[in-house]
């Protein structure tokens, strides 16, 4: 379910004409897509599908061992390389804090596959962007309350990710298990925190993950990608 409860169709009628379209009515046709596109009051909803059972959620947690994780980084600035606007990846704790590792399968998987249909079919039906793809690697998140880690409101979209147009988690962790650990989008989006649950949202919508102030989080991230929207 969306957000807001709304959806939107934008999808233009299909030409089955075999002419090639000329370079006018090539323009009015992606004007009219554009004007589609502003009309469409879903653009800032995050929807939420129902994607694994508790008990295939708590076999993938069962499963995981120490091997393979590595600290969360951030695009960051390069600060020798500042003026020409270079980025490089940094470990800056007081913006994400956490650990990460590949999704089990990788993006070839069963569990990627699985929620990149589901990915597609609610951009399909709601968002309607132009997609590719996903990016790679899918990423498995674990979120440490001994820690308190965490991810500061930020967007998923920026100069050095400009492809991605839609964001996805799955929550794997039994919600009871652990305090904190909200994807918020300004307040914590109570939807997001049902075990199983995937939350699917355009990246450029800021927001953030509180902090865990007791147990772990684990779940399931990564984006879907396609042409830049400029």
């Amino acid at each position: 379910m969306t957000a807001r409860l709304r959806a939107t169709s934008i999808t233009p009628e299909m030409d089955d004409s075999d002419a090639e379209p000329t370079p006018a009515a090539a323009m009015a046709a992606q004007l009219e897509q554009l004007e589609q596109l502003r009309s469409n009051v879903n653009l800032t909803d995050a929807t939420t599908v129902p994607l694994l059972s508790p008990e295939e959620c708590a076999e993938i947690v069962a499963g995981l061992d120490d091997d393979g994780w590595r600290e969360m980084e951030v695009w960051a600035a390069a600060p020798e390389a500042a003026a020409r606007g270079a980025h490089r990846r940094e470990a800056l704790p007081d913006v994400r804090r956490g650990r990460l590792r590949t999704a089990p399968g990788g993006n070839n998987g069963e569990l990627v596959r699985r929620i990149t249909e589901q990915v597609f079919d609610v951009n399909r039906r709601i968002y309607r962007f132009r997609l590719v793809g996903v990016e790679h690697p899918v990423q498995l998140l674990w979120y440490s309350g001994e820690s308190a880690d965490g991810y500061i409101a930020h967007m998923d979209i920026g100069p050095s990710a400009s492809l991605r147009k839609l964001s996805f988690s799955l929550l794997l962790s039994d919600p009871a298990t652990f305090d904190g650990g909200d994807l918020a989008f300004g307040a914590p989006f109570a939807l997001a925190r049902a075990q199983g649950t995937l939350t699917i949202f355009p990246s450029f919508l800021q927001h953030a993950v509180t902090p865990v102030t007791r147990g772990d989080r684990h779940a399931v991230v990564g984006f879907a990608i396609g042409p830049a929207f400029v």
